[in-house]
């Protein structure tokens, strides 16, 4: 299915079933997927990847129709996540040299992110 044809499913389901609605079902696809997750996390059931898969895309069509619902590009969020990349991958560098990193938090790395850039640019 095309981009564009994706686009307008999601404006059809915003403007027929409305705004709070969209939310809670938003909120029920990722519950959905959560209790997949947990049934292996923590009952150790295996070979659920059908029921997984199914539930990340089911939760992917609410976060792309949250987008549209709250006019959130697709360059704002890659914009996002690079900075939590970035703070992923420095948390593991911590991990692997055996820092503590239960203090460490990523508004900390984002923080520290901001002033790196802003003396950059006085430079």
């Amino acid at each position: 299915m095309k981009r564009s044809d994706r686009n307008k499913a999601y404006d059809v389901a915003i403007s027929t079933t409305g705004r709070m609605m969209q939310i809670g079902l938003a909120i029920e696809e990722m519950s959905e997927l959560i209790k997949e997750l947990i049934k292996e996390g923590i009952r150790g059931k295996k070979n659920n990847i059908p029921q997984i898969t199914e539930e990340i895309a089911d939760f992917q069509v609410m976060l792309e129709t949250l987008k549209r619902l709250y006019n959130i590009s697709d360059m704002a969020i890659a914009k996002v996540m690079d900075v939590k990349i970035k703070y992923m991958l420095d948390k593991m560098k911590r991990i692997q040299n055996g820092e503590d990193v239960t203090t460490f938090s990523s508004h900390d790395f984002i923080n520290k992110e901001a002033q790196n850039k802003t003396t950059e640019k006085t430079r």
